[in-house]
């Protein structure tokens, strides 16, 4: 290789490090993610009563999510997505063969926004990591989560999962959790 080509080629790679450099610097300098609440915060469909109805997408029979209709307390956006996604994590109301996405004790730790994202924390009482499930168990339980929060509430989407403050690439090895999740409706069955 020529002395040129030898000067060419460390330009081009010195190029590449300060874009990579730039890149992550503005990527630190994000404004943080603020917490959704106020009156311009979108409160999804509610009625003059102060209720919101929604649907909530349980895991069940054959790899699928299913609807479930449910009527919350309406409020901020934030109140909205914690009482979604609380009603979610205690399982369905009927007695049906649907289940919970994930184990009992795994409750909301805080919802924020940035932009049309909503940041889900999920925490559990002694700071566990995720559930080691299958690879479809696995796919309904975040879109269980993903769907919930994304179909239901206006200008939201998508949604990052975070376990015990902290975003994880996976929750089982086999969704990959380190971007934004849009929600995949293909999944669900009306009931």
């Amino acid at each position: 290789m020529s002395r040129a080509s030898w000067i060419t080629f460390a330009l081009v790679v010195l190029i590449v490090a300060g874009v990579v450099a730039l890149a992550m610097h503005l990527r630190s300098e994000r404004p943080a993610p603020t917490e959704l609440d106020g009156p311009s915060a979108p409160s999804a469909q509610s009625d003059e009563r102060g209720v919101f109805e929604g649907s909530l997408y349980f895991p069940g029979a054959g790899g699928r999510l299913f609807t479930e209709r449910r009527e919350l307390p309406d409020g901020t956006t934030q109140e909205l997505v914690g009482a979604m996604i609380e009603a979610l994590l205690a399982g369905p109301a009927s007695g049906s063969t649907l289940r919970a996405p994930l184990p009992e004790g795994t409750s909301v730790g805080s919802v924020f926004a940035m932009d049309d994202l909503v940041y889900l924390d999920l925490r559990t009482p002694e700071g566990e990591p995720p559930p080691s499930f299958g690879s479809k168990r696995e796919l309904l339980a975040v879109y269980s989560l993903v769907d919930t929060v994304a179909l239901n509430v206006d200008g939201v989407e998508g949604v990052v999962l975070m376990w015990n403050g902290r975003q994880q690439p996976t929750f089982a090895g086999h969704v990959d959790t380190t971007r934004p999740l849009r929600p995949v409706p293909e999944l669900i069955v009306e009931r």
